[in-house]
């Protein structure tokens, strides 16, 4: 199963001429929490960029464990294999 879209590139230099002419991933990650009170875990998610313009993007979300600020090196695994896989 596939997920994402394809932005607009503009202007006659594209992005892989400017910036991306060695292979380049760009990867984005966030940790959210429940409110304050809730026994609930945090969620990590990441986002990699899948194409030479860097205009779309695959997303993977995971459990992080309860009130854990930073996705740990096991998580950061578990999300890039499975966008490998999966994206």
């Amino acid at each position: 199963m596939s997920s994402g879209f394809t932005n607009t590139v503009f202007g006659p230099i594209t992005l892989k001429e400017a910036i991306l002419d060695n292979s380049v991933v760009i990867i984005s990650a966030d940790v959210s929490y429940a409110a304050p009170g809730l026994n609930s875990p945090s969620i990590a998610a990441i986002t990699v960029s899948i194409n030479a313009n860097a205009t779309r993007y695959a997303a993977a979300i995971k459990t992080n464990s309860y009130r854990v600020e930073m996705i740990t090196d096991k998580n950061i695994e578990k999300h890039i294999i499975s966008l490998i896989e999966n994206g």
